[in-house]
């Protein structure tokens, strides 16, 4: 749960908003309370932050576009906050490859929401990842490389290294 306080946390800072009071309630949903009010659900205080921030491009333009963050935003909540790094590794990180293999963004052909998301989720699994897994998973790798160069996303951060010449190294090509 405390790391459900902290991606909140971060990305209430990038939206450059109050996070609020985040406890949780009798079910584990987190609940933020700000200025005498509750909001309760990872996507409803996103949502709210988003509101506050007055950004919300960051939430697509149509109804389509709403429905498939709001779906990312989703799978972060259930799939990616609460396994461990193996599991995430194993399960998770191939599907988002495969998506990710034609796309600059998850959701758009922008940076919305979802991708700020994501970005904070994933961010102890991508620093730890060995330089082969990063190149595995090339896709993720590219992507999560774009959003790191965001200083205000990245919020003091050190850059994740995603330099594939490390290969060249291990494992040199013969012709």
């Amino acid at each position: 749960m405390s790391k459900t306080v902290q991606y909140l946390s971060q990305i209430a800072a990038y939206l450059q908003v109050p996070s609020g009071k985040i406890t949780f309630d009798s079910f584990s949903l987190p609940v933020r309370t700000h200025n005498n009010t509750s909001v309760t659900g990872f996507l409803n205080i996103i949502l709210a932050y988003l509101k506050e921030s007055k950004l919300d491009v960051l939430l697509g333009k149509t109804p389509e576009d709403k429905a498939e963050i709001y779906q990312w935003i989703e799978y972060a909540d259930l799939y990616l906050q609460r396994p461990n790094a193996s599991q995430i590794i194993n399960e998770h990180l191939p599907r988002l490859n495969g998506v990710l293999l034609k796309k600059t963004y998850l959701a758009s052909n922008k940076l919305t929401i979802a991708d700020v998301v994501l970005y904070y989720v994933l961010l102890s699994v991508m620093a730890n990842i060995s330089h082969i897994e990063k190149e595995k998973f090339v896709n993720i790798s590219r992507w999560y490389d774009n959003l790191q160069q965001d200083d205000l996303l990245r919020q003091g951060n050190s850059l994740i290294n995603f330099n594939t010449s490390f290969l060249c190294i291990i494992a040199p090509a013969h012709h």
